[in-house]
This record gives structure tokens, sequence and C-alpha cells, in this order.
């Protein structure tokens, strides 16, 4: 749903129409509308997302793991109509009005009905956009043989946005559990080709690595009262570890790394406590650390969802938005905005700071700061800072490639290694907030190689080595995209149809009606899935 799309990146409200208080200044490094970045306050940049806009439904395939409606959302930009008044019935008028009509229906049969058997040409009649094809759909009760577990997990690891499932060559991973439960039972491996189901294991309350580590998963779940751990052959669906552990109170979300299971639970007490622990595959304790004693790890707890999501007052801060982010070696991110930790799996070190719009690229990684732009190594360390320039939200995928946002809302070119702002790409008007009364900037998509990004009515490819624009497309008429990704050597939107694109010129090459499933996700780069509550489907491109 998600990408998230990332909803709740700290964007101030819309502002309702003719608000007549000013905007606040727009750029700081930060947020937008946040505080405004010393020595510039005399020259405030105007605001680029104070403009009111329409806000459109749900996207059909994109928010982040709430429970959205599958319906096809309608165009967001269609304007709304008030609905007239009633008009006073006039009989004798509307008599006289139906008698001409009739007269002149007549007139225009007489004329039309001669010899020659000629009549006026229809207006042609639109051809219907076709329907996307699936190679395989299966169901909860089909993939697990019981109807018990009605409903596919979205999201296998607990992280608040990331692939919907655990994808492999030998087998999808996925994790299904009762209605509305919001919990699994069991975990299943799908073959592939064909949809069918590989093998299953029971596993209460279970969470899985969304990344397979050496041809296996790595799973925790409940038994006997504790905390259990799986570790799972994907081709096989052999047991290759199974132990109990007492090192686990609690578990929000999990990542299978090379060094063992890593787990992170919440603990009683005020923020910033939350325990960080590793159990290596054989189920030893490999480490445990207390957020609480890592400098700046207040930074990844937050209110923003529970206030204006839930609507709760002065809530208790939470690891609201805590997803992972891939780096190279046995470093990990930690990415729970407005803060993000980077875990060094070997050794427990774990280092946090500020970081909103986390943009990992293998062997570093960005972070969007009140400062500007922040490059930090894979210890944390800053390597250097940006000053005045903003990231565009990224997407789910790692690598990612950063793109720089200036105060008024321009994509611009930047030399990442030396770092030097080198001009403007393009502007681009800020997105509508999906279901929430916000304004968003600029969004990422793609692959590094093809790179997008997207604002409310503009769709852009860069260059594959440079931010420079490849090709613009026009969104005005096409809704709302909530995500882009590449599928081997095509572009393909999240939407309502789905659009695919050529990555290298920006035309459309084929549109494409989805009923199916929930979330995408792109497999060994060249095949597009999508996971719902209620189904698991394989896509057939187009080609």
């Amino acid at each position: 749903m998600a990408r998230e799309d990332e909803i709740g990146e700290d964007y101030p409200h819309a502002p309702a129409p003719d608000a007549g208080a000013p905007a606040s200044t727009p750029y700081s490094g930060g947020p937008y509308g946040s505080e405004p970045t010393p020595g510039t306050a005399d020259h405030p940049s105007p605001n680029p997302y104070q403009a009111h806009s329409p806000q459109p439904p749900p996207p059909p395939n994109t928010p982040p793991r709430w429970e959205p409606n599958q319906a096809p959302a309608p165009n967001p930009y269609l304007s709304y109509t008030p609905a007239k008044p009633p008009r006073k019935k006039r009989p004798l008028l509307r008599i006289v009005i139906i008698g001409v009509a009739v007269a002149a229906m007549a007139v225009f049969n007489a004329l039309t009905d001669d010899d020659s058997g000629s009549t006026a040409d229809p207006a042609p009649t639109p051809e219907p956009t076709p329907d996307l094809e699936n190679a395989w759909i299966i169901t909860p009760p089909e993939a697990t043989g019981s109807d018990d577990a009605a409903e596919f997990l979205i999201g296998a690891d607990g992280a608040f946005t990331g692939p919907p499932f655990i994808a492999t060559e030998e087998a999808w991973v996925v994790l299904a559990g009762p209605a509305d439960a919001r919990s699994a039972s069991t975990v299943v491996g799908v073959d592939p080709q064909s949809g069918a189901t590989l093998w299953q294991h029971d596993l209460a309350a279970g969470l899985c690595g969304i990344e397979a580590v050496d041809g296996q998963v790595g799973c925790l779940y409940r038994a006997d009262g504790g905390w259990s751990g799986m570790v799972i052959d994907v081709a096989t669906g052999e047991i290759a570890q199974d132990w109990q552990t007492t090192a686990i109170g609690s578990a929000r979300m999990v990542r299978f790394t090379e060094a063992g299971l890593l787990v992170v639970g919440e603990l009683e007490g005020e923020a910033p406590h939350a325990m960080v622990t590793l159990i290596e595959p054989d189920g030893a304790l490999g480490w445990q650390v207390d957020l609480a004693d890592v400098e700046n790890s207040e930074l990844l707890f937050d209110t923003f969802l529970q206030e204006e999501m839930q609507g709760e007052e002065s809530p208790d801060p939470q690891m609201e938005r805590a997803r992972w982010r891939e780096l190279e070696g046995p470093h990990v991110l930690l990415w729970s905005t407005p803060g993000a930790a980077v875990i060094d799996t070997a050794t427990g070190d774990v280092v946090a700071h500020a970081c909103r719009r986390a943009t990992a690229s293998v062997d570093h990684y960005y972070c969007a700061t009140d400062d500007g732009i922040v490059r930090h190594e894979l210890d944390g360390s800053p390597a250097w800072t940006l000053p005045h320039l903003d990231l565009a939200i990224p997407p789910d995928t790692s690598p990612a490639r950063p793109v720089a946002l200036d105060s008024q809302g321009q994509v611009m070119a930047v030399d990442w290694e030396t770092p030097q702002a080198e001009g403007t790409v393009i502007t681009l008007r800020p997105q509508s907030g999906g279901f929430t009364n916000m304004q968003l900037p600029p969004t990422a998509g793609g692959s590094p190689q093809h790179y997008t990004v997207r604002g409310e009515e503009t769709l852009i490819g860069l260059e594959p080595d440079a931010d420079a624009l490849r090709w613009q497309l026009d969104l005005t008429e096409r809704g709302y995209i909530s995500d882009v990704f590449a599928v081997g050597d095509i572009l393909v939107t999240d939407s309502f149809p789905l659009l695919g694109i050529d990555p290298a010129t920006g035309e459309v090459l084929w549109e494409r009606r989805n009923f199916s499933g929930l979330y995408l996700q792109v497999i060994e780069d060249d095949t597009l899935a999508s996971l719902g509550f209620d189904e698991l489907v394989r896509f057939e491109l187009p080609r």
C-alpha cells in the first residue's frame, strides 16, 4: 500500500481555501514549513506546498500498511460540483416543450427515413481498457488448505512499509492467519511458476525477515508462553533450525541477516526504551541493546500518526514508522521518522541520529535534516552536508538514488561526490496527500538505472548516471499514481489503470486495469506480483 507513499513525513496540513494566515518559511533543509534556516529569514521563499488542492481518495494499491478500499480510485483532479437547487415545476411549459420535442422528432424521422438508407454516423465508442492478465492467483484458504487462514498478512517482517512478502527464485513465502486478526498462524511456500503450495508450517503470531539469506528464511513465533525461532530452507521447506529463547520479551519487527535474526521489541516504560536483539542462527544470544542507552535514540520515537491519523491527545511517543533499509556488509539501517539508527549486526554497535527520507545507497546513505542533506558512512558518521536542500521521498527499495529539492519545489541537479548543486532540472508541483489532508513533496520511484520522480501533475525520468531530465509525462488526465516500479525493461505505475512506460522515452506503451491483489512487488527484476489480504497473484505483463 504503501510505499507508503511516504505518508506522515511531517508535512503541514494543506490550508483551507481562502485561508488568510501567511505561510511559514518553507524550508530549512527539513520539513516544508518548518523554522527558517539561519541567515535566510529576511528573504523567505514562497511556500510551494501552501496551495490547496483537492485531496484524492486512497490509491488502489499503495498506502502504508492500512486496509484501504480496493475499488478503483476515481480521478483525484475532477472538481466537485455542488448539487443544484430543485427547480419549480411548470406543468404548462413542460407540456409545450414535450410537444415541440415530439414534433421535431417526427420531422427528423421523416427526413431520414428515405430510400437511400443513409443515417448519421454514430459517435465512435472508445475501446475499453483491457484487464491485466494473471498467470495465476491463489487465496489464503487455497494456499493453506484451511478456511481458518482467511487472510494473508501484508509485510511479513512487521515493518511500516516495505516488500509485502518474501520472494526467491525457488519459492514465494507468505504468512496467513485468521480474518481480521492481523496475526499469522501459518507460513507458506508457494511455487512462483504455478502458484501451488510447496510447503507450510505453523507459525503462531509469527514474523519472518523479508529477505532470504543463503536460501533460508528466518522467522519468530510464539510458543509455550515465550518466543521461538525457526530457520526454513526455502526450496524444500525443511526446518534447518528450531530454537526457543528467553531473551525476547516482545517482537515488533524482525530482520534476517547473515549474523542471525534481528528483533526489535518494545519495553514497558517511556520512550526511547526499545530492545534490539540479535539471535544467532542456532538460537544463541548474540547481543542485546536497549535503545534508551543509545545517544539520540529518542529521534526514532514520534507521536505523529497517533495525533494526526488516530486523533489521540497527548499520546506517548512510539516507533510509529519503523522500516528497514539494506546496506552493505553486516550493517542495516533502522529508519523510524524522524530519526534512524545504523546497526552493525556483527558487533551490536548502534548509532542514532536525525534522519528524514532515508535513502540507502549500498555503502552509504543520505538523510534530510534541518541542516540540509547529509551523507552518512556505514558507521553512521556524517561525511558531508549539502545545505539549503531537501530530499524527495525515496522508494521502499534498496539501493536508491537521492533526489535533491530546493525550497521552491524544484528538482536540483547535484554532483553527489563533490558535493555541489548544479542547477534546476524541473519544477514539480507538490502532491496531494492521498487520504490525508496534506501536501507531499515529489516522490522517487523505479530503479537506479530507470529512476523517476513524480509530482502532482508530472512524472519525469532521470538519466541513468546524472540528475538530468530524460523525459516527462503529463499526468493531468491520468489520475493518481501511488508508485512506479521498474520491471525488466519497462516502468509500471501503481495506478488505475496501470501504465506501462518506456523508461528511455516516457512513452506510454499500454494501459491495463487491475482488480487483483493490493501491494505490488517486483521479483528478480522482471516479474510483477501483488499481495492483498484475499489473494496472491502473479501477473503476465504485455510485451
